[in-house]
């Protein structure tokens, strides 16, 4: 190293200069890495990068930039003179201290990481929690972000809050019930021809019609299997009623409605 710039090493403004230098170098590093993610999601789609490529990309960033942080304070430490050895042995008990003020944050770390290796779920998978269906759309070690199918709105929960999942498939099923009294030749006639149609949709994967599936007490239970991406379901359960309604009216059946026949029996 010159002469000149061992001398201005042990001036403060040269540690105050170098300090600064480390700091702007990591947040430009920072803004490259953080542009590279942007590039990486927006090559797929509105929705970004999804399944498991998604959730790793978002675990590394997250985990990368703790670790540019720590490192870039651990440096500037040494290079304003703090004995950063000492320091880091010291750590067990500031450790411990920090554990206690920070139980909830270590808790949602915790769960992220239960969350990756039991593999949960994925981004882009949809998953019910507590009652409502929404699709993964942003994951880290400390929470995760849902857009809920129904409203489209935004969810945030921290990991420590997911204690199970239930992610969902690609099935919807349709239970038609239909009076006893028609002709079930002709039932079976009619949605087969729905089903039919309905897998002609854009958006549905496939469509089976499965006939009988169960006697209620006052109709028949006929049953359709509609297949199609968990986050289309309510635009695909809305137009497979619709073609369900509109071919029911056509051939003249009708769907039952809860009835109470009552009897007047004459006193003896």
């Amino acid at each position: 190293m010159p002469d000149w710039l061992k001398s201005l090493e042990n001036t403060v403004w040269s540690k105050v200069i170098l300090s600064a230098v480390i700091v702007v170098a990591a947040v430009v590093l920072w803004r490259i890495v953080h542009y590279a993610v942007k590039r990486v999601h927006a090559k797929h789609g509105r929705d970004g990068l999804q399944g498991t490529a998604g959730t790793a990309v978002s675990v590394i960033y997250s985990v990368l930039r703790g670790l540019l942080i720590v490192v870039v304070i651990l440096v500037v430490l040494h290079i304003n003179g703090v004995n950063v050895t000492s320091m880091v042995a010291g750590l067990g008990i500031i450790g411990a201290i920090v554990g206690l003020a920070f139980q909830d944050l270590l808790k949602d770390i915790i769960m992220g990481i239960r969350l990756v290796s039991d593999d949960f779920f994925k981004v882009g998978d949809v998953i019910e929690y507590e009652g409502g269906e929404g699709q993964v759309v942003s994951f880290n070690l400390r929470s995760t972000k849902i857009r809920m199918l129904d409203d489209a709105s935004i969810v945030t929960i921290s990991n420590r809050n997911i204690s199970d999942i239930k992610k969902r498939s690609h099935l919807i099923l349709l239970n038609i019930p239909l009076p006893y009294e028609e002709d079930y030749r002709k039932i079976h006639e009619v949605l087969g021809t729905v089903a039919t149609e309905i897998a002609r949709l854009d958006g549905v994967e496939r469509c089976e019609y499965k006939g009988t599936q169960r006697f209620d007490d006052s109709a028949i239970i006929y049953r359709i299997n509609l297949f199609c991406p968990p986050e289309r379901k309510w635009p695909m359960w809305r137009a497979a009623h619709k073609i369900l309604q509109e071919r029911l009216d056509e051939a003249g059946l009708r769907i039952p409605y809860q009835q109470i026949d009552i009897h007047n029996i004459p006193a003896k």
